[in-house]
């Protein structure tokens, strides 16, 4: 009788603990409004690096970013434009470039032939647009600049 009891009064407190435990609510972004925008914008190259990992392996060959932007971008909040400069030294990588982007926003995609965040590409063209998303639904294509320093814009 006495295990009839605790059997009882186990299941009583495991149905009373699974009927406490409801879904969890995801937080809504969308609060926040229009959050599309594009904060910095940066582009790097990788370079070789060597790195001694542990004492009795020797030296490990790997990559790193190293980023080429001189300064953050200009960003113009108003007309969706990024302008990102670099040096002249720098203008002989635009065929091996990376780019990275700062923002709130949920997702940048890229249009077209646009290079993806985040891989090394060719940034010759020198202009790409990017549809950056916010957690509201609202879009933006954003048109990133690519600017050897010295040269003006548009080169």
């Amino acid at each position: 009788m006495k295990n009839l009891n605790i059997i009882s009064l186990s299941i009583y407190v495991l149905l009373l603990a699974s009927a406490s435990c409801v879904p969890r609510v995801d937080m809504d972004l969308s609060q926040y409004g229009d959050t599309a925008f594009l904060l910095d914008a940066r582009l790097f190259r990788l370079e070789e690096a060597d790195r001694q990992v542990w004492e009795e392996d020797g030296v490990v060959t790997g990559a790193r970013r190293v980023f080429i932007s001189e300064g953050a971008a200009v960003i113009d909040n108003d007309n969706f434009t990024a302008t990102i400069t670099i040096s002249e030294e720098n203008a002989d990588y635009l065929s091996l470039l990376g780019i990275t982007f700062t923002h709130r926003a949920m997702k940048i995609e890229p249009v077209g032939d646009a290079p993806r965040a985040g891989i090394p590409a060719d940034f010759s063209d020198r202009s790409f647009v990017y549809t950056v998303h916010s957690a509201d639904g609202t879009t933006h294509d954003w048109t990133v600049f690519v600017e050897v320093e010295g040269e003006g814009a548009g080169n």
